[in-house]
């Protein structure tokens, strides 16, 4: 699961079929922690649900990238 998220940062067009994949863990991973209300670490991941939020937020989806490849998150 971390692969997908990775690959998505890295490739500058997601692929559609593994979008779901990478909104389902944000999902089940992210946004209880990273919402509009909680903002842990001033990020608000439960409103990125699309595709083009990759290429708007690419920074921010690095970070989440790189806090998951060194199981810093999720906690």
């Amino acid at each position: 699961m971390y692969r997908i998220l990775s690959l998505f940062v890295v490739v500058s067009a997601p692929v559609l079929a593994a979008e779901a994949d990478v909104f389902r863990f944000v999902q089940k991973n992210c946004v209880a922690c990273h919402n509009t209300t909680n903002k842990s670490g001033d990020i608000d991941l439960a409103s990125m649900k699309e595709a083009k939020v990759f290429d708007e937020s690419r920074e921010i989806w690095e970070k989440v990238v790189e806090k998951v490849r060194l199981k810093q998150m999720p906690p």
